[in-house]
């Protein structure tokens, strides 16, 4: 009793609903945008899935038909509103059919699930409609429904409706699976059915739509066959929604301005107030005003719903112009002016920078900004400085604008000192340190060669620390560089470094131009020996080397002309081996990583030897786009996965690795020792394999035929080569 109790009262509340809806003159009739439907035969529970297409604010009416008894009761999944339940009488046989509705909302689950009581297996077959257009408010115009046993007629009986335009919904079950046929006055939407002995149910939905109000007659569909059973038919309304007028936005409240009128300063609109009969979207622009508000013009693309003040604002007052859309039209709404635009002061330096560290060429220097007196946090940018013994003459040092600067040879017999540049909201203010004592040459007995360019303490000829710190990442990415990294090989007569001594009788050569940014011309002409080639490659790599200075040249794509007598690069630098890691950021090297073009080079004489004491260099197809990793000061690789590895890339074969007893080739396994204590850096990407870069010898003969009895441009590494032991390192300069 308690159950029919509160159907009861469902019932009655819903026709308070449909009391209390005043009627709808004019309307555009509901459209039923999709359908779904669900059978099962022996279960308790059924789920039908979500009709296509739904979107917040369509309604959703749901009728099920389930073989449990008059007393059992269904459950309906949340935000279901149950309208009718049409049962048979207790004595028949079970048979039920529950209508429901909901107003989808702006997420809905993919499935709609109701269940019974587990004791009760039956059958059951439903359907879903999605209507647009109804009115959500009160969404049920009308609603009926009967049962009849022992019948061939299932009897949906009549309604009545108040407005016109509404959509008429007819539901007809029965316990069989005959065919259903009719009503002729519906358009049938789906036809639903589940077999299973005593647990046999069928489920026809139909609409229409109902051009006035009134009654609706009873509406009856019809069983196939010579078969009767008990059958269930059910009406429901739905009512349009109103039809109103629309207009354009109305502004009730100005637009307003927040934030300080400041150059440097962040001003935010705030839309103000607008009444619409619909959803309204917004466009903004900022205006710039003379010092009394008027003369306004707009900022060229200040559209945005914030605008940062300029230079070119100050003394200026600011309005901010909004734009209201709806279906529509559109109405603009201007906001007061703000105060004069203010410009405040340039930074004041309080102390002058200072210099730290030792005035010794190849030693680092750094500087502090000192301190400054700003309106917002400044910023600050460095020019070092070379000046005479006696500090006068100071002239900027070209390439050396960052905190920091790597004294060189030619820095000897010089004093250095900093200029800094402090950059705030009131524009920006420079001030000089002083300057330090004579830079004094470094100590060495280190006596430069072809073979050994580098001095002992070189980054270039260093191993690595004991225990180096390794990425984080180390194992994913030696994964990913596997799985992109290709064959493995050592270049020997093809995109190798060729390489020749400046001897002092040689010709002299200016590159002062390149194809991209160059450094070539630093010293101003260099000596190239008559007769030298660059590496036959499209990438035509050349170092020229002189051990009087320690100094190089390195190029790529160096081409000779004969007929002119000149040499041309399409980028390169010249750099000082004693002092120098790479070419700086700004500038196009010997290679993408802007190393010197003899660093980590493989010779065939240390192979032969059978031991190299200096890091090697590599080029791969993987390579990171974005930073470089010191000692790369540039980067041109494209992979956007976060396991890419950038140029400058440090790899180290495990230390703990016992060389010795790998089936691997003698030379392999000098070069496997080398990545143990030195390690090598990416210096360039490739296509289709890994090249760990050797010295093409093609300027002082074959002597990969004669050491080692190669004959081709590339020796490959054998399948057995531990790769896979090796791990990236965090850099260590």
């Amino acid at each position: 009793m308690q159950y029919r109790r509160r159907l009861s009262i469902t019932f009655a509340c819903l026709a308070a609903i449909a009391t209390a809806t005043p009627e709808i003159a004019s309307a555009v009739p509901p459209s039923l945008e999709s359908t779904s439907g669900a059978g099962r035969a022996s279960s308790y529970s059924l789920a039908i899935r979500r009709p296509t297409g739904v979107v917040a604010g369509d309604v959703l009416v749901a009728d099920l038909v389930v073989r449990v008894p008059a007393r059992s009761s269904i459950v309906a999944p949340s935000g279901w509103t149950l309208i009718r339940r049409d049962k048979n009488d207790p004595s028949r046989v079970p048979l039920s059919q529950a209508l429901y509705y909901k107003v989808a909302g702006p997420s809905e689950p993919s499935a709609y699930t109701w269940k019974w009581q587990p004791a009760h297996r039956v059958g059951a077959t439903g359907g879903i409609f999605a209507y647009r257009g109804v009115d959500v408010e009160a969404p049920v115009e009308a609603h009926s429904g009967g049962y009849r046993s022992k019948s061939r007629l299932i009897v949906a009986p009549s309604t009545v409706t108040r407005s016109g335009d509404a959509a008429l919904l007819g539901f007809f079950g029965e316990n069989g699976t005959n065919e259903i046929t009719g009503p002729a006055s519906m358009t049938r939407r789906f036809d639903r059915r589940t077999k299973s002995g005593a647990s046999t149910v069928r489920l026809r939905g139909a609409t229409r739509i109902i051009a006035a109000a009134g009654a609706t007659g009873d509406l009856v569909a019809s069983i196939s066959g010579n078969r009767s059973g008990s059958t269930i038919g059910q009406l429901l309304a739905l009512r349009p929604a109103q039809r109103t007028a629309k207009k354009p936005p109305v502004n009730n409240v100005l637009p307003s301005i927040t934030g300080t009128p400041q150059v440097g300063q962040k001003l935010a609109a705030d839309v103000g107030s607008w009444t619409s009969p619909d959803a309204l979207t917004y466009s903004y622009q900022w205006l710039r005003c003379n010092a009394a508000g008027s003369s306004c013009v707009d900022v060229s693309a200040a559209t945005t719903q914030t605008y940062s003040l300029s230079s070119a604002d100050a003394g200026s007052e600011i309005r901010l112009r909004v734009t209201a859309t709806n279906s529509v039209g559109s109405t603009s709404a201007t906001s007061s002016a703000t105060s004069v635009v203010n410009q405040p002061s340039a930074p004041v330096n309080v102390s002058q920078p200072t210099i730290s560290g030792t005035f010794e060429q190849g030693q680092t220097l750094k500087a502090s900004p000192g301190t400054w007196l700003t309106v917002t946090l400044p910023t600050y940018s460095y020019a070092w400085q070379r000046c005479n013994s006696a500090g006068a003459s100071c002239a900027n040092i070209s390439g050396a604008v960052g905190p920091q600067v790597q004294l060189t040879s030619g820095d000897v017999g010089s004093t250095i000192r900093v200029a800094v540049t402090a950059v705030d909201l009131g524009g920006l203010s420079v001030a000089l340190s002083a300057t330090g004592p004579v830079v004094a040459a470094a100590p060495s007995s280190f006596a430069p060669s072809l073979a050994t360019p580098f001095p002992p303490n070189s980054f270039w000829a260093r191993p690595l620390p004991a225990n180096p710190a390794v990425d984080p990442q180390s194992a994913d990415r030696i994964s990913y560089w596997l799985s992109k990294a290709g064959a493995f090989d050592l270049t020997l007569r093809r995109y190798a470094v060729a390489d020749a001594v400046a001897t002092p009788t040689a010709p002299l050569y200016l590159i002062a131009i390149c194809t991209y940014t160059c450094t070539l011309h630093r010293w101003g002409a260099f000596r190239i020996p008559a007769g030298t080639k660059a590496d036959p490659g499209s990438d035509g790599h050349l170092a020229i080397f002189d051990p009087a200075t320690g100094r190089e040249w390195g190029m790529w794509q160096a081409q000779y002309n004969s007929t002119t007598n000149t040499w041309t690069a399409g980028s390169g630098a010249a750099l000082d081996l004693t002092t120098a890691i790479a070419a700086p950021a700004d500038i196009s090297g010997a290679n993408d990583a802007n190393f010197p073009a003899l660093a980590g080079i493989v010779r065939p004489e240390e192979l032969a030897s059978g031991h190299i004491d200096h890091p090697l260099v590599y080029e791969t197809p993987p390579r990171a786009k974005g930073a470089a990793r010191c000692p790369a000061t540039a980067n041109h690789g494209t992979d956007t996965s976060s396991l890419a590895l950038p140029d400058g890339a440090l790899l180290q074969l495990d230390p703990s690795l016992d060389v010795n007893s790998l089936a691997i080739p003698a030379w392999e396994k000098v070069i496997a020792r080398a990545l143990q204590v030195y390690g090598m850096y990416m210096r360039d990407g490739a296509t289709g394999s890994t090249d760990l870069i050797g010295e093409n010898t093609i300027n002082r003969g074959d002597q990969w035929t004669t050491l080692m009895g190669w004959t081709g441009n590339y020796a490959y590494f054998s399948s057995a080569f531990p790769w896979n032991r090796l791990r990236v390192l965090a850099p260590i300069c």
